[in-house]
């Protein structure tokens, strides 16, 4: 049975209902291309030598309709996610449920070359296939917990099916490889501690040797399970060591190619917790260490004490924090390190405070791009009832750094950039940084004004989950080719031209993809922030300097 919603989620959707910015129904444009952008913006390329032609050749211009929608101002913050943490409802199963079914993977396939291989020596054509299947899982914490046991298999050669192939199109015959016994320990004492988060039917989605050793964790016999438990977290310390001692391995032949320089430091002194290292598989395994390590397994473990931001050095960093008087606060920085299931575990917790007055979920890629680079400008009412609206190709923004004419849009403003660096003058440095007042500034600088109110951290201070795959099959939106067209009901017409563009309504793409689109930009001062660049993003962990923000849309017009 679903839970009602707490009053911390009625108190979060109250926030956000607050603080959104409002759009209206409007036809804009999905992706760019050089020639349409202003004169301006072309001299600002060329004499800064952006490559902006380059970076827009993935994303060709689409027009596009979206129906009106609510973007929140601002990212989820540390202290609103702990909220969330914190409640009760954190631990429903159904949630956890419900979040992977609606946004189902089935399989990820990583290709690499063979250990030791260059493609200096001509074994690029002999490319290492592994595939992750999650058919038949149904909750993402089993999900999470098969993608780590996946990695392990992967990195320290354990994998029971891996097949060499010269392109990643032909297909070959599966080599077998036997599979580590601690590889069925590691997933029975994690299954145990996720236990009271998971569908009551969950073990039949273990394998066998799992399943033998998790009821050996529950047997009623004392010494037995005392044994079993000690033999489950031998297993576990071997394959952290393990993969320890591969990382570093990894990190000295191959540098920063396969591990960030970064980790060193935590991977050498074993300092897994601290926020610095963000090595999920690691971090998450000795996360379930220290949990099983503290309280006895016959006891109830809170779900909030293994599965927290990757960024956190615990499930609650308020007592370790220092906070530095000339910084931003702890709980009022965007949170990050989460998987995308988190985002949309936060999303359907806040969701159902709004009842059946709105959804509340995950912005997709339209929505993030119309609201970073498209003026909100006035449609008019044809006699007939339709919407009629003049847009422009020249009206795109790209940079968080641009400012615009309020009367003509497709002319500089009065704030006008002629380089970004004349307000990133530091451009390596995470805008958090900063001491505050500077960031308030950069904050103020880049954000989108939208009538009284403002969008604030869209591009450039991390990326954003979106609830939209990214899948090789389908580059450029070529999943708009299939999309339905707009009709009469709301026409654009360019300036100056009395034929309507030719626009659809905007559709994600479709359920091949098993990575997810993430908008933004790296959590850098002045970095590659683009509003038109698509990043894809693998869903089941927590991505170093990515978190996500939350759409508000009417029942009746979510698409």
């Amino acid at each position: 049975m679903d839970r009602g919603a707490s009053e911390a989620a009625q108190r979060a959707y109250a926030e956000l209902e607050d603080a959104s910015v409002a759009f209206p129904a409007s036809v804009f444009q999905l992706g760019a291309r050089l020639e349409d952008l202003p004169r301006h913006l072309r001299a600002l390329d060329a004499s800064e030598r952006l490559s902006l032609g380059a970076l827009l050749r993935p994303t060709p211009p689409r027009w596009v309709y979206l129906p009106s929608y609510s973007l929140a101002s601002r990212p989820v913050t540390n202290g609103e996610y702990l909220r969330f943490l914190e409640d009760p409802g954190y631990e429903d199963p159904a949630r956890w449920q419900r979040v992977f079914e609606d946004h189902a993977i089935d399989q990820v396939d990583h290709y690499a070359l063979p250990e030791g291989g260059s493609s200096e020596t001509g074994d690029v054509e002999r490319l290492r296939k592994t595939w992750e299947s999650y058919a038949g899982v149904r909750s993402f914490l089993l999900a999470f917990l098969r993608s780590v046991l996946y990695e392990a298999e992967r990195e320290l050669d354990l994998s029971p099916r891996f097949a060499e192939k010269k392109t990643v199109w032909d297909e070959t015959r599966t080599i077998d490889r036997p599979r580590a016994n601690e590889l069925a320990q590691v997933a029975a004492v994690v299954s145990r501690a996720f236990a009271p988060a998971l569908p009551v039917d969950f073990r039949r989605e273990l394998l066998p040797d799992e399943r033998e050793r998790l009821a050996a964790l529950e047997q009623t016999d004392e010494t037995g399970k005392k044994n079993a438990r000690r033999l489950a977290l031998e297993a576990l310390d071997a394959i952290i060591g393990r993969l320890r001692d591969r990382y570093l391995d990894l990190l000295k032949r191959e540098g920063s190619s396969r591990v960030a320089p970064e980790f060193e430091r935590g991977l050498a002194e074993r300092d897994y917790l601290a926020t610095d290292f963000q090595v999920a598989a690691i971090k998450f395994l000795d996360r379930v260490r220290h949990a099983v390590t503290r309280e006895d397994l016959e006891k109830r473990i809170p779900l909030r004490k293994i599965l927290y931001p990757l960024s956190w050095p615990s499930d609650d960093p308020r007592a370790q924090s220092r906070e530095r008087p000339d910084r931003l606060p702890w709980e009022e920085r965007p949170v990050t390190g989460i998987s995308l299931y988190e985002a949309l575990a936060y999303a359907d917790w806040v969701g159902r405070a709004a009842g059946e007055k709105a959804v509340v979920r995950l912005p997709s890629e339209a929505q993030l791009e119309r609201a970073a680079s498209w003026p909100v400008v006035p449609a008019e009412m044809r006699p007939d009832g339709g919407v009629r609206e003049t847009v422009d190709a020249r009206w795109k923004l790209l940079f968080p750094w641009e400012s615009r004419d309020a009367r003509d849009p497709a002319l500089p403003g009065d704030e006008a950039v002629h380089s970004p660096r004349a307000i990133f003058s530091e451009q390596d440095r995470s805008p958090f940084e900063l001491e505050i007042h500077e960031l308030r500034e950069l904050v103020r600088r880049t954000a989108r004004p939208v009538g009284e109110r403002r969008l604030e951290m869209l591009l450039g201070f991390q990326w954003e989950w979106t609830r939209d795959r990214l899948s090789e099959l389908e580059p450029g939106y070529e999943q708009l080719d299939r999309a339905e067209p707009l009709g009469r009901e709301h026409q654009a017409f360019e300036r100056g031209k009395d034929v309507a563009v030719a626009a659809t309504y905007y559709c994600g793409s479709s359920r091949r993809g098993a990575w997810f689109a993430a908008r933004g930009g790296p959590r850098r001062v002045g970095g590659c922030a683009i509003a038109t660049r698509r990043y894809g993003l693998y869903p089941l962990r927590g991505i170093p300097d990515c978190g996500f923000r939350l759409v508000v849309e009417s029942r009746r017009r979510a698409r």
